[in-house]
């Protein structure tokens, strides 16, 4: 059975960056236009590598929902209240990050002149990539409930799939400074400081292959997109924030 479930992000006052490699213009008009094809390679390269070692697999072994369903059908004569109890184990995928385009939220950017060491600048990114082979993450589902008298645990396992590629989306703060290499017309340019503030995934088309045993009729599949988007929120974005921030820090120079 396949179900979808897409968290949407929504950001004001964004413009594009143009994606060419670096040229340097006039020393008096340096825009972000002329550095943002370098820093999105090499913030995607390290973003990539980062999710690549240190995030993939990732555990979600502390994420545990219980739900109560008023109704299951244990077998064909007998309909019951029971308990359902959701756990998460690994989730494998994130180190297929590939960079889609990066956009400034142009009410947050600024470019200054610094005399003879060219022109700080500050602003905060968002970089927008893909999971082209989509996410797999282990479930483990457990049923118990009185089943007319006749008591019922069971314990299910198996995985639930996006098949179709998944979005990331992650939020920087970054500072640096750019300046003319010296009878060139190429630009240096220098992150200071960087700080990813979220890390957020768009996961859609989920299929899962837990199916219970011995006549229960119990489809949990239509729980578990809203499941999984609440172990994203809680578990799963603040973890690539911190594994994220640990490893991207500044200085280095793109």
């Amino acid at each position: 059975m396949q179900t979808s479930t897409t968290l949407l992000l929504a950001l004001a006052a964004i413009q594009p960056f143009c994606a060419s490699s670096v040229t340097a213009g006039s020393s008096q008009d340096l825009t972000f236009d002329d550095i943002i094809g370098d820093f999105s390679r090499s913030i995607s390269t390290r973003i990539s590598n980062v999710l690549r070692h240190s995030a993939d697999p990732v555990s979600l072994q502390d994420v545990e929902f219980i739900q109560q369903i008023p109704s299951v059908a244990f077998d064909e004569n007998c309909t019951d209240a029971g308990t359902v109890i959701y756990r998460f184990g690994s989730l494998t995928g994130l180190g297929t990050f590939e960079l889609s385009n990066m956009i400034i939220v142009s009410d947050d950017s600024v470019i200054s002149s610094v005399p003879f060491s060219g022109f700080d600048w500050e602003g905060t990114f968002l970089a927008d990539g893909v999971l082209p082979n989509g996410l797999e993450v282990f479930i483990e589902v457990e049923l118990s409930g009185d089943a007319c008298g006749e008591g019922v645990h069971q314990t299910m396992s198996g995985f639930l799939v996006s098949f179709s590629p998944t979005r990331l989306s992650i939020d920087l703060q970054a500072s640096g400074n750019s300046k003319e290499v010296a009878f060139s017309d190429e630009i240096s340019n220098r992150v200071r400081e960087v700080q990813v503030e979220r890390a957020e995934l768009s996961v859609d088309s989920l299929t899962s292959n837990v199916v219970f045993a011995n006549g229960v009729d119990l489809d949990v599949n239509a729980f578990l997109p809203d499941l999984l988007d609440r172990a994203i929120a809680d578990e799963l974005g603040p973890t690539i924030l911190g594994i994220l921030n640990t490893a991207i820090v500044g200085p280095f120079t793109f």
